[in-house]
């Protein structure tokens, strides 16, 4: 940015947003997919449902890299272009 910032190790097309999500909180899910010993039926199911859930963010969030981030805040009317990407190789 205009008062620094970080610079890309790799061209913004090949950093997915799953990757910076898990490299600043760690895994993404909305649960560890491990149902305590003797939980009840309904928490059973409703973990299962959460780790399949779970799967889905996982799948979207490396779909998603930075140039569409990028993309979106222009196709939204929050940037009028691009920003211009400095990485090193």
């Amino acid at each position: 940015g205009p008062k620094g910032g970080y610079e890309l190790a790799r061209p913004p097309e090949q950093i997915r947003l799953g990757d910076v999500l898990r490299a600043i909180d760690g895994p993404v899910a909305l649960c560890t997919g491990k149902t305590p010993r003797g939980a009840s039926m309904s928490l059973i199911v409703t973990d299962n449902v959460l780790t399949d859930l779970s799967a889905s963010l996982q799948e979207c969030v490396d779909r998603i890299t930075l140039r569409d981030l990028c993309e979106r805040a222009v196709a939204l009317g929050l940037s009028k272009t691009a920003p211009a990407y400095n990485y090193a190789i």
